[in-house]
């Protein structure tokens, strides 16, 4: 994330484009995760082996649903394609599709990842670093035809024995439970949901919504309820639109962020035809870098790095962006800054800005000074 402060202020005070421009940008802030890994705990029980179409309480509540759209004379949207696909899945294939959806995202973190299950609790894939393909080939080893009938969901219990599990592996990190919400009996959720966050509590439970009846919207609202970081992403959300995982996994993988870099970026620093000497309008702009650097931590390294635009060959550039750096070096050094703290780079030719223009090619023959605080 990069936030130009002063060029935006000049340009707004009517400067021209050739005039002397600075600015500050923190770049390469790092957001490492908090925990040390992501879960996905699937509902295994009897209603998940149906597809909606199959269940009876669903289409039983759906034809509700239909006579009362009727008489009130506001009769329901057709299904989308979407919809009616998703009816005739079994819920638990489902459920297989959307962990291939969400460990796509997951897979930017370098995380410790497992598959587990409840009602029963087992574990399909233990916990450990994998790419994103090989946890979805873990997931495909789930199965489809176990008994529906007889086969009640105890999600409480799974919880509780999950969140065991974790703290026995010192793990953290945030769970996804995927779920319809029906059938749930024994352990009270809200009785389970306190004792996982009692031994967890820098972990997260997130829901992940098969629900189509209302006993499973209800179930599903208690266990978002239970605590303030969770979330609900429902399968229709993200079956509908594809950035929904991506917003999901962004806003449930809890960051620590630390500013690890500050970059001052100024342009006018300006050289004769293959030259390296730095000429007076040069130095009344690298003053106000030297006032920059004075005023930062004296711990802090710092990266000066030169660039050109694209005239020449990369080659010319390369050595000439190099040269410069280094003379902007020799005059801080001059000025005081000591040289341990300073490293000169040349990067060549400069993309950012649109060589095609002569305000692009001006503001990509500049210097970048990077701040690296240990």
């Amino acid at each position: 994330m990069k936030q130009t402060i002063l060029r935006g202020l000049l340009l707004a005070a009517g400067l021209s484009a050739t005039a002397a421009t600075t600015a500050v940008t923190p770049a390469g802030i790092k957001c490492p995760p908090k925990g040390n890994s992501y879960t996905f705990l699937v509902d295994y029980s009897g209603s998940m082996m149906e597809s909606p179409e199959q269940d009876e309480l669903t289409q039983k509540e759906k034809q509700e649903k239909e006579k009362a759209a009727e008489t009130a004379d506001k009769p329901l949207p057709a299904p989308t394609e979407t919809e009616k696909q998703r009816e005739k899945t079994k819920r638990i294939a489902t459920a297989k599709t959307l962990i291939k959806q969400l460990t796509g995202p997951l897979s930017a973190y370098s995380l410790q990842n497992g598959l587990y299950t409840v009602a029963p609790y087992t574990e399909i894939a233990p916990y450990k670093n994998r790419p994103e393909q090989n946890l979805n080939e873990e997931a495909q080893t789930l199965k489809e035809n176990m008994e529906v009938l007889g086969r009640r969901s105890p999600i409480g219990l799974g919880i509780e024995q999950h969140a065991a599990r974790m703290e026995k592996s010192g793990l953290n990190g945030p769970v996804y439970l995927i779920t319809d919400g029906r059938q749930a009996y024994g352990r009270p959720v809200k009785d389970a949901i306190q004792t996982f966050y009692r031994i967890r509590p820098e972990s997260c439970l997130h829901i992940i919504s098969l629900a189509d009846t209302r006993e499973g919207e209800e179930l599903v609202a208690a266990l978002a309820a239970s605590q303030t970081c969770s979330r609900i992403l429902h399968v229709r959300d993200i079956q509908e639109n594809p950035e929904a995982a991506d917003r999901f996994i962004s806003e449930t993988v809890p960051r620590e962020c630390r500013e690890q870099e500050r970059i001052l970026s100024l342009t006018g620093i300006n050289f004769a035809f293959d030259r390296y000497d730095i000429d007076g309008k040069s130095e009344a702009i690298l003053h106000k870098a030297l006032e920059y650097i004075r005023a930062q931590d004296e711990r802090a390294k710092i990266e000066i790095v030169g660039w050109t635009d694209w005239v020449g060959s990369d080659t010319y550039n390369l050595r000439l962006s190099r040269k410069r750096a280094e003379a902007v070096k020799a005059w801080l050094v001059k000025k005081g800054i000591p040289a341990k703290r300073m490293r000169a780079i040349g990067k060549g030719k400069s993309y950012q800005y649109d060589n095609r223009t002569e305000e692009g090619r001006y503001l990509n023959r500049r210097m970048d000074f990077r701040f690296h605080t240990e």
